[in-house]
């Protein structure tokens, strides 16, 4: 929960630049449950400020779908993400995410082969939402997305669910919190799930 007198947070577009003694102690002041693993430990390669979540994130559960073996572990930059764009999150009621990727330890990005933002566990591939009974699936709603369209355009057959799932994802980018936002309009590799990642190095916000 919420601690009542939380510190704020960092604007969207400085969480990527966090320090690790900063980072760490924003998720201790909002009670974050989470476990600092030291960088000499080889089961966190690629990660700057790697931490294993062991609980909510103000008030939203994180877990993946299926068996992920470091479905746990993040740079605590991606939980402090997680924890600016919350408050969007439970206003539609939500109180889980569930992902199908986070940390890939030597994750290369396809047509580049440059490492992808998963090497760093500073990215998230998130599958569905959940809201009570309600289930904001990726796949299911983001249906017939036309390649290289706005992901933040509303088209007119599209679902209240479809609009308010599409409303989370471009908040977010509204807010500068994620700095490349790919969406089902990308390609087909992204029809099911929405990719967010932070960018330390980057002065763009990359959407599609």
């Amino acid at each position: 929960p919420q601690p009542d007198r939380a510190p704020s947070l960092p604007e969207g577009n400085m969480i990527r630049q966090l320090s690790a003694p900063q980072c760490l102690e924003i998720l201790d002041n909002w009670s974050v449950d989470y476990e600092s693993i030291p960088r000499r430990e080889e089961s966190v390669g690629g990660i700057r400020i790697p931490v294993r979540l062991r609980g909510e994130v103000n008030g939203i559960s994180i877990g993946s779908r299926g068996r992920t073996a470091n479905g746990r572990l993040y740079d605590c930059r991606l939980i402090v993400a997680i924890l600016a764009w919350s408050d969007q999150l439970r206003e539609l009621g939500i109180t889980r995410i569930e992902h199908i990727s986070t940390y890939r330890p030597n994750a290369r990005i396809g047509r580049s082969g440059r490492p992808s933002g998963h090497a760093r566990a500073l990215a998230i591939d998130i599958a569905r939402l959940f809201a009570g009974e309600d289930v904001y699936d990726v796949e299911i709603l983001w249906t017939n997305p036309r390649r290289g369209a706005n992901p933040c355009d509303r088209r007119p057959n599209d679902s209240e669910e479809l609009v308010a799932l599409r409303n989370l994802v471009c908040s977010a980018v509204d807010d500068g919190i994620f700095q490349i936002v790919l969406t089902p309009h990308f390609d087909r590799a992204h029809r099911n799930h929405v990719h967010l990642e932070l960018r330390p190095d980057v002065t763009w916000t990359y959407v599609r």
